[in-house]
């Protein structure tokens, strides 16, 4: 059952949730938050040196904000390990996203960084699922092993569906809440926000639900 929510989440820090991250968890989101912030100062110095008439006709390009979605989100807060990670991205594609961990951890390597080195050699490969609407995949996905987890990368989405019909009529990159909208149960809709370290429930009813065992 879904809720029709406001576009505002309901919150709940990391620490309220008992949400507690791994060892290797930790690693790859500090690597996941390190490219991202790299990435993002990099947006503010491109936008603050170039003030071509071009560049100010073209719409600014937005800073990366990183979600882990669904199923992981839904086993920590229930205290369960989980070694598949998908990581839900706004305004980056999936590819574009893993090819620059790739790119990071190359540099970090030719600089011979211990955390680079401790991650693996050479960089993970990047596996791409390609969107194929006829399987409901409308979207591209790329994959990567980080450690012994299984991360994806994808874009976050909102769906418009026909009355009869749970195969998306049309697809789009979408906010949070679309994305949250679209999911099968409300447990599989929350969200962890890697910047704050918050659940984000935009449903309003992913937490309670799980807390009274509803799947």
């Amino acid at each position: 059952r879904m809720a029709t929510a406001e576009d505002t989440p309901i919150l709940l820090s990391a620490a309220e949730a008992n949400l507690t991250l791994s060892e290797e968890e930790t690693k790859i989101f500090d690597l996941l938050l390190s490219v991202a912030g790299h990435y993002n100062a990099k947006l503010i110095d491109t936008s603050a040196l170039d003030s071509s008439p071009a560049a100010a006709q073209q719409p600014p390009a937005l800073p990366i904000t990183i979600r882990v979605a669904g199923g992981w989100v839904r086993d920590k807060v229930l205290g369960l390990s989980s070694h598949d990670i998908d990581i839900a991205l706004d305004t980056i594609s999936g590819s574009q996203f893993a090819d620059l961990i790739v790119s990071h951890l190359q540099l970090q390597q030719a600089q011979l960084s211990p955390t680079s080195l401790s991650l693996s050699k050479p960089p993970p490969k990047i596996g791409i699922i390609n969107a194929n609407p006829d399987q409901s995949k409308h979207l591209e996905t790329a994959t990567m092993k980080l450690f012994s987890h299984s991360i994806d990368f994808t874009n976050l989405r909102g769906e418009e569906y026909a009355s009869h019909s749970r195969i998306p009529v049309s697809t789009w990159r979408g906010t949070p809440y679309q994305d949250a909208l679209r999911r099968d149960l409300t447990v599989n809709a929350l969200f962890y926000n890697l910047h704050t370290h918050t659940i984000e429930d935009y449903t309003q009813l992913g937490l309670l639900d799980l807390k009274e065992g509803v799947a």
